[in-house]
């Protein structure tokens, strides 16, 4: 009966907050980002390629269908040289092959952002040693 009872709640807090939100600016929205469109579902890739390098292949596919790229910092191309190391570089350089593909596409770049996971020292992290 309780999480009923929050369930509600919420769902009144919800509508009294966008109606309150609403109130005098329907006329000014949010900005969308080029390309964005409600009548397709955002899709956004979060994952990692330990073994190497994205291929340009791979790039391409990625930009082709996510609009939001997001890198496993502590294993991204963890295994291309060097070896363990640089992830961040590695990262970068992953993201602007992800933005190149776009661009030769002719799409709209994703987003790219890159995951760092800070509880656990990462050797892979070349700012673990500084």
């Amino acid at each position: 009966m309780q999480l009923l009872q929050l369930q509600v709640a919420l769902m009144s807090l919800g509508a009294s907050a966008l109606s309150a939100a609403g109130a005098g600016v329907a006329a000014r929205a949010a900005p969308m980002p080029a390309g964005y469109s409600w009548a397709t579902l955002p899709v956004h890739w979060f994952s990692a390629n330990a073994t190497s390098q994205l291929s340009p292949e791979a790039a391409a596919r990625i930009a082709a269908r996510h609009s939001l790229v997001i890198f496993n910092g502590q294993s991204h191309a963890y295994q291309a040289a060097p070896f363990g190391k640089n992830s961040e570089g590695k990262m970068i350089a992953g993201g602007k092959m992800i933005r190149a593909a776009a661009d030769k596409l002719g799409i709209p770049r994703p987003s790219v952002l890159a995951y760092f996971n800070s509880i656990v020292g990462w050797t892979a992290y070349d700012f673990e040693t500084w």
